[in-house]
């Protein structure tokens, strides 16, 4: 037995138009992961040429890097949730609160993704 509220005869604005909606959400994350793997592959291809230690290290470079960026990446993107929900409910003020929050995070995270990265480079000649 259905609730019954005065939203429950409403359709929904996306209905019926699922994967076009989808799609509309999706799109910036794409274009972010796919230039990441063109600059990897990249890399690869420079440096194939110059020997297969060489290319060991790009490819341990890139596993790396990718690993100290997935973390700060999701949790700024977690952001766009948040914003989101605010203009879905009506919260416009929250926005901008929202906004400065994830330049705080974007800043503060890369600080210390470079950080981190100073302390693998000098790990990494060990590794290999």
């Amino acid at each position: 037995m259905r609730a019954s509220s005065s939203n429950s005869d409403e359709a929904l604005p996306w209905e019926g138009r699922c994967l076009r909606e989808l799609l509309h959400l999706s799109w910036p994350i794409a274009p972010s992961m796919l230039s990441y793997s063109t600059m990897t592959l990249v890399d690869t291809l420079l440096v194939g040429r110059l020997g297969a230690a060489q290319l060991a290290g790009v490819g341990l470079a890139g596993t790396l890097s990718f690993a100290l960026l997935c973390f700060p990446l999701g949790l700024i993107r977690a952001l766009k949730t948040l914003v989101s929900q605010a203009i879905g409910a009506g919260q416009r003020g929250q926005v901008a609160a929202f906004l400065g929050t994830a330049l705080g995070c974007a800043v503060t995270l890369g600080v210390l993704v470079v950080l981190c990265a100073q302390g693998v480079a000098q790990f990494m000649p060990r590794l290999s």
